[in-house]
């Protein structure tokens, strides 16, 4: 295959084949998550940027919270009655050797 697919990059128009469609993004505030909810939406998607970060312009999801999954899933049946796709791109950078901490101390990615 040749042409913007052949290299991962989509023209800056898209295509719209994603016309119609809801999808949420989360960690999409910046870097990586940015880039994949812009090409969802330059696909024509109905884009629900989410992000844990205040004052990123992005809805508000803190992806270790029930609570906040629960939240959006009915902000999205109300404002779309169903989501098409998620990129479930949050993470959690934490730098640290395995061996040395319990489960139990390790920051936010086991509750």
């Amino acid at each position: 295959m040749t042409g913007p697919q052949s290299s991962g990059r989509l023209p800056a128009e898209g295509r719209g084949r994603l016309r119609a469609r809801s999808s949420s993004c989360t960690g999409a505030a910046r870097g990586q998550g940015a880039a994949e909810a812009e090409a969802l939406a330059r696909e024509g998607a109905r884009v629900i940027a989410t992000d844990v970060e205040p004052g990123s312009g992005c809805r508000r999801l803190d992806v270790t919270s029930e609570k906040d999954w629960a939240g959006l899933a009915a902000d999205l049946r109300e404002a779309y009655g169903q989501v098409h796709g998620l990129v479930n791109n949050a993470g959690i950078t934490w730098r640290a050797r395995v061996v040395t901490y319990a489960p139990r101390t390790w920051p936010g990615s086991t509750r």
